[in-house]
């Protein structure tokens, strides 16, 4: 089970190095309000990245929906794929 210390882990060696490498200092960090994306700990440092320029942060609104556009296209295959098998 991933905890804050985890996800922390993977924004500092993983996400935000990633992230700048492919689309540079204009890279916007977009998450949903699970509570390890919450924690003091990795808003605290989401936070000083975008302090010091390195990243912008989306707002996302409490109680939201999934906004995520790869959830709607891989649900959209799904039933695609479920149409075209035989009874």
């Amino acid at each position: 089970t991933l905890n804050q210390h985890g996800y922390h882990s993977i924004l500092q060696r993983h996400a935000i190095p990633s992230g700048l490498h492919l689309v540079g200092p204009s890279v916007i960090f977009q998450q949903d309000n699970d509570p390890k994306h919450t924690s003091r700990l990795c808003k605290g440092y989401l936070t000083k990245k975008e302090s010091d320029g390195v990243l912008r942060q989306m707002t996302w609104p409490p109680q939201s929906p999934d906004l995520n556009p790869f959830e709607m296209v891989w649900d959209e295959m799904d039933r695609r794929v479920k149409a075209k098998r035989p009874t």
